[in-house]
């Protein structure tokens, strides 16, 4: 099955970072396959809230948005997650993120 380890049916947005790396966002947060979707982990370390409503990646570089809580990324390929929402006001959804963003 191409959705081994996802624990959510409500998937809200999917990155291709690579042939093999592809992160998705969920109502129970981020899951990521190493290996082409045959099996999914949970990639949520940093990242308190779990509804996920748009991912966007640009290499190792990805951004969540999520509902409620703002924005959140990740230098290392969503593996670790940290706040980065200065200047944003509390509390906000962010339900697209543009391509071609720079931080």
């Amino acid at each position: 099955s191409l959705n081994s380890g996802i624990t959510s049916n409500w998937i809200t947005s999917i990155n291709i970072v690579s042939n093999n790396i592809i992160i998705t966002g969920t109502d129970y947060g981020i899951f990521k396959t190493v290996n082409g979707g045959n099996t999914w982990i949970s990639a949520n370390n940093g990242i308190s809230i779990p509804i996920i409503k748009h991912i966007y990646s640009d290499s190792i570089l990805v951004i969540a948005g999520t509902d409620g809580f703002g924005v959140y990324t990740s230098n290392d390929t969503a593996d670790t997650w940290n706040a980065s929402n200065t200047g944003l006001p509390q509390p906000i959804s962010i339900n697209k993120i543009l391509n071609k963003m720079k931080l």
